[in-house]
């Protein structure tokens, strides 16, 4: 929502059409944000992490059925959870949108560990691989800096988050 408010400030609409491959960054920042206001829980975390295990189940040639039993018994998820995940994940002939929500997420906290600043990516609907154009296109006055910026990313607080999340996030590819 952040990023649609803030493209329609700008005046390349191309920001608020999005630029190619931006859903991936779109998502992470989305969770990078419950993140840094520390409000992203083990069980959020663990529910997106099955998502992808499900995508992966799914692209590898399993059905319906063996994508449950792989949640259910491998991974020992609740019944009605391992359903809900799964009918998602299966929706429409297959929805691998959820593989993006984690992969992004794990990019968009690396950028931010390492810059701090990732705002030049609220400006719009945009993705992580333009990062130094559009930055380089706010210093030179092409588009303006983003106008709206979350709480979160403008004093973090993932001290809240489980003293875990650092194992956790670094094992994560």
């Amino acid at each position: 929502m952040l990023t649609t408010v803030n493209s329609n400030l700008q005046k390349l609409k191309i920001f608020n059409l999005g630029l190619p491959v931006n859903t991936m960054t779109q998502e992470g920042l989305a969770i990078l944000a419950e993140y840094l206001s520390g409000n992203l829980t083990l069980e959020r975390l663990k529910k997106i992490a099955l998502r992808v295990i499900a995508v992966d189940a799914m692209c590898n040639g399993a059905d319906f059925v063996e994508a449950f039993n792989l949640l259910k018994k491998e991974y020992g998820v609740d019944p009605r959870l391992a359903y809900s995940i799964v009918t998602r994940i299966f929706r429409g002939g297959g929805y691998t949108k959820d593989y993006l929500y984690l992969r992004g997420f794990v990019k968009i906290l690396r950028m931010w560990e390492e810059y701090h600043d990732i705002s030049p990516l609220l400006i719009g609907k945009t993705s992580i691989k333009y990062f130094d154009l559009i930055t380089e296109m706010i210093e030179r006055d092409m588009v303006q800096n983003p106008k709206y910026l979350t709480k979160s990313f403008l004093s973090s607080q993932n001290e809240k988050n489980s003293l875990y999340y650092p194992y956790i996030l670094g094992g994560l590819q």
